[in-house]
């Protein structure tokens, strides 16, 4: 994609690696290329929202965050029409790893994570939402907008859900309450309100 501002990072691996080398450096007080105080960085890896702790996964500025103490990491996923691509980083370890594939593989880069992981002793994921069976009786369907006119259309199965934005790959969501779903290959999570009347 050309537009800077939704898809304008053009990188690689190896600069992704690169970058979280400096964040690491930089969260141990060490001389690092960025431009980034201490404090800027620790600020960027806190919850932004009340009801999120650290432990869990949250959203920090800019990173999706999980776990606590030394198993604490963070990253950040990216997804266009030909790449998919994910860099995390575990600073209290020293380790991070970038995985950038040319193709719509929604579990490749999870499995690829894996195999790291196990090669270099990282720590287990933290456990995600659990699945349960599809509510019954809702129908979830439709074209939604938020607030600020981003449309998503959700398609229903017998096994869950499907999310598109924008004209991008759905991705498959699985129940994990009668009104709460969440991504097995993204770290996304999907609350829906229902209405007196179940809508």
């Amino acid at each position: 994609y050309p537009e800077m501002a939704a898809a304008g990072l053009w990188t690689t691996a190896a600069d992704l690696s690169r970058l979280a080398v400096e964040l690491i450096r930089t969260l141990r007080g060490e001389r690092s290329a960025l431009p980034l105080k201490l404090e800027t960085v620790q600020s960027m890896l806190r919850p932004q929202l009340p009801d999120q702790t650290i432990g869990e996964h949250f959203v920090g500025i800019g990173w999706y965050c999980s776990g606590e103490g030394d198993d604490f990491c963070f990253g950040h996923q990216g997804v266009d029409e030909g790449f998919l691509a994910e860099m995390r980083v575990l600073p209290a370890r020293g380790k991070a790893a970038a995985v950038i594939i040319n193709a719509h593989g929604w579990l490749l880069p999870v499995e690829i994570f894996k195999a790291i992981g196990r090669e270099y002793g990282w720590p287990a994921a933290p456990p995600r939402a659990p699945s349960i069976a599809m509510p019954r009786g809702t129908a979830f369907a439709g074209i939604y907008r938020s607030r600020n006119g981003v449309v998503a259309t959700v398609t229903q199965a017998a096994d869950g859900l499907a999310l598109e934005l924008g004209g991008q790959t759905p991705v498959p969501l699985t129940p994990s309450s009668m009104v709460e779903f969440h991504a097995v290959v993204l770290n996304l999570f999907v609350h829906f309100e229902m209405e007196s009347d179940g809508a």
